[in-house]
Order: C-alpha cells, then structure tokens, then sequence
C-alpha cells in the first residue's frame, strides 16, 4: 500500500492553525474517494460523463467532473497545497496496465487514479441496484 504523509499544516495570521484537514495525515488509496457522483450517460461519447465530490480522509477536497468527450477528469481544488499533495500521491502509485494486451504499464496520474475511482463506484453502484431488483444469490461453499 502507498502511503504519502501530508504536511500541509497552514496557519492563520493570528498563529492559530485552520480547521479542517490533520496536517500529519498519511493519504492512502483508501482514504480517498468519490461522493455524490452524478453520471449523465447521454452525454457520454468517448469518456463517462459525470460530476462528483472528492473526499480525502472525510474531508471534501474537491469537485471533479468530466465532458465526456475523451478528455481528463478535472478536479477543482479548494486547497493548492492539497492538489499538490495528491498529484504527488498519484504519481507515486505503482504502475497500471490498462489491457491485458499491454507490454509495459502506463505511469499513474491523477487522471487515472480518478477514473479507477469513478469505476469502482460505478461497479459498486450496479452490485447495489442487483441487489435491490433481488438478482443477486449467494452460493453455500463447501465450508458450510
């Protein structure tokens, strides 16, 4: 698992630190994640369009949307430094492969990271409907 510590501890002019995000925080691909995702599939071509909020540690870090018309995700930050932190995060990420087919892995970026997220929860949101419609059974193991 990647870790990055975030040392992003700014303070006010009167010396007092601001609320909000734990300076000494270690960002993880699990403390990371997508919220209040809207996904407009009419309007996607090349890429998925959708609109979401992205949370690091609990914490609303920024808006992310994309066209869908085959260009990157693009979040909007509210804190420079965060945004800086989490590319950094990003590029740190091992490498991926995006087809089986594929003879070296493509470096991560924060474009690539946010479309894994957007998958994930995309997945996870279909598993959620079959399970609503009642398509969903589980098999008994062996185990018991």
């Amino acid at each position: 698992m990647t870790k990055l510590k975030i040392i992003s501890g700014k303070k006010e002019q009167n010396g007092t630190k601001r609320k909000g995000r734990n300076p000494m925080v270690e960002m993880t691909k699990e403390s990371i994640q997508l919220k209040n995702v809207k996904i407009a599939w009419n309007m996607s071509e090349e890429t998925t369009a959708f609109t979401a909020t992205l949370y690091i540690d609990g914490a609303k870090a920024a808006y992310v949307k994309n066209e869908g018309t085959g260009g990157d995700n693009h979040p909007r930050f509210m804190d420079r430094e965060l945004e800086k932190e989490f590319h950094e995060f990003c590029k740190s990420l091992p490498p991926e492969y995006l087809d089986d087919d594929d003879d070296e892995p493509y470096p991560m970026t924060y474009d690539s990271f946010i479309g894994q997220l957007l998958t994930d929860w995309i997945e996870n949101d279909d598993w959620k409907k079959a399970c609503r419609k009642g398509l969903v059974f589980r098999l008994k193991n062996d185990n018991g």
